[in-house]
């Protein structure tokens, strides 16, 4: 099992969202319509056990948890980005890890 912690600030995901997609807004001017809302800051805990993937979000504002279905779409896209990485990451090491078993019982045929 392992567990992997990862942070999410929506306004600074924003911020570099808007200087990436556009050059005719300064820094100052992005954080000015920034400061205009209020923004999450949140952290994913992922909890990888085999094929399973859980998730603990807590708000770092609040020390709640927050549910899935709670979660703005920006927050939410994050969730499936890790989400898609860590279950790839998790079954290309579960494929190696049958390539390697099947390697030693071919080995020990041999033997």
């Amino acid at each position: 099992m392992t567990r992997k912690k990862y942070r999410f600030n929506e306004r600074e995901f924003l911020f570099n969202h808007l200087k990436k997609s556009t050059e005719f807004l300064t820094d100052n001017q992005i954080n000015k319509i920034l400061d205009e809302h209020k923004w999450r800051d949140l952290n994913f805990l992922f909890i990888v056990d085999n094929n399973n993937v859980q998730v603990i979000i807590t708000d770092n504002q609040t020390g709640c948890d927050v549910a899935l279905e709670d979660l703005n779409s920006n927050a939410k896209h994050f969730y499936h980005t890790i989400k898609r990485k860590l279950s790839k990451r998790d079954l290309a090491d579960y494929i190696k890890l049958l390539l390697n078993v099947n390697k030693c019982k071919e080995i020990k045929k041999f033997v």
